[in-house]
């Protein structure tokens, strides 16, 4: 099966299609590692990955991609990873080795940052991608497809986790009228 990524703007539903990604394998659970960056509070429950729409699949949180090697052992056959643009450098390498491995891997992350910039090492794991399907959310604007995320707040940080009223998901036109 390879490597499936899911990118694109907030509200695209990344992470709904990783779980449903998951879920279509019917992998066992032992040989599943669910994973997402501890950055990701959204709902306050770091114990599951959950989409905007409340779909959950429960998961282990880790702070570097290099711990996520820790929790692989010899029976993981499939890989999931929520918000991979929040992790270090070192992802890149995790899933070239996991890759070596053979290990099956799904993942679903944001492809820019909420100033339209590529978000952390995302142009480098795409790369590796046997599989990248962009989504598009609906503009909060006009209605178009949406492949922008608008940060409704200021915040001097590039990772501020977040949902609606936070930001909003906007289409090329509308991001940059205001941005």
């Amino acid at each position: 099966m390879g490597f499936t990524l899911f990118t694109g703007c907030m509200f695209a539903s990344k992470t709904t299609h990783l779980i449903r990604e998951v879920q279509s394998r019917q992998v066992d659970l032992s040989q599943q590692l669910i994973v997402k960056h501890v950055a990701d509070d959204r709902y306050h429950r770091l114990s599951f990955i959950e989409s905007h729409d409340r779909v959950q699949l429960p998961c282990i949180t880790i702070a570097h991609a290099r711990d996520l090697l820790l929790k692989v052992h010899a029976d993981i056959s499939l890989v999931a990873i929520d918000e991979i643009q929040f992790f270090d450098r070192d992802i890149v390498d995790v899933i070239s080795y996991l890759k070596e491995q053979q290990i099956d891997i799904i993942a679903a992350g944001l492809n820019m940052d909420y100033k339209g910039n590529p978000f952390g090492y995302i142009h480098e794991i795409i790369q590796l991608s046997d599989r990248t399907i962009y989504l598009n959310a609906r503009c909060e604007q006009c209605g178009s497809a949406a492949t922008h995320t608008y940060r409704l707040i200021e915040h001097g940080e590039i990772v501020l986790a977040g949902h609606k009223g936070i930001y909003e998901p906007r289409c090329e036109t509308c991001f940059h009228k205001t941005s």
